[in-house]
């Protein structure tokens, strides 16, 4: 019987490694392993919710791009951004509900993002009190079909769904 073993990139690893002690962990590699783990669940989460609702994964999004977004980033926080409206966006945000040193959510109702969104580097916001977040590993969007009302409810239910979906995951790595 062949077994496939998945494993996190190498820059989710080293971020993660590094993110434990930051989120009040030890540095064990029993910690470092139940967080690669975790990544990787919620990797499986992600993915499959973006299919089954139809978005576009895409290398980068640009602050003027009219439609939300969905993000993941390398420590496994959730950051939705909900379409360009009236120069301005809603934006949530979801720890990986590990972290110490951030809140478990934060929406805001005028985020203006500082620079282009591109897989690998954070994001930036102008102001408020979201600066950045870790390195984005996915970037996914609604159908262009779509207009702002039905990429709000898309977006949202999305984020529902997997943050519900995250804190079990990160409850089980707690146990």
């Amino acid at each position: 019987m062949n077994t496939v073993i998945q494993s996190v990139p190498e820059l989710v690893g080293e971020h993660l490694k590094d993110a434990a002690v930051k989120f009040g962990l030890d540095d064990s590699l029993d910690t470092k392993a139940s967080l690669e783990q975790c990544w990787l669940e919620k990797m499986g989460v992600f993915e499959e919710e973006m299919i089954e609702r139809g978005m576009d994964e895409v290398g980068d999004f640009d602050p003027l791009d009219e439609r939300g977004a969905l993000f993941l980033t390398y420590s496994g926080s959730l950051l939705s951004i909900g379409p360009l409206m009236g120069g301005e966006r809603e934006i949530c945000y979801t720890s990986i509900g590990l972290r110490k040193d951030v809140p478990a959510t934060l929406e805001l109702d005028n985020a203006v993002m500082a620079e282009m969104a591109e897989t690998g580097r954070p994001v930036s916001f102008k102001e408020g009190p979201l600066k950045q977040t870790s390195p984005l590993y996915k970037i996914v969007v609604p159908p262009l079909s779509l207009d702002a009302e039905e990429q709000t409810c898309l977006i949202e239910d999305a984020v529902t769904v997997i943050s519900e979906k995250f804190a079990e995951l990160n409850g089980d790595m707690m146990d």
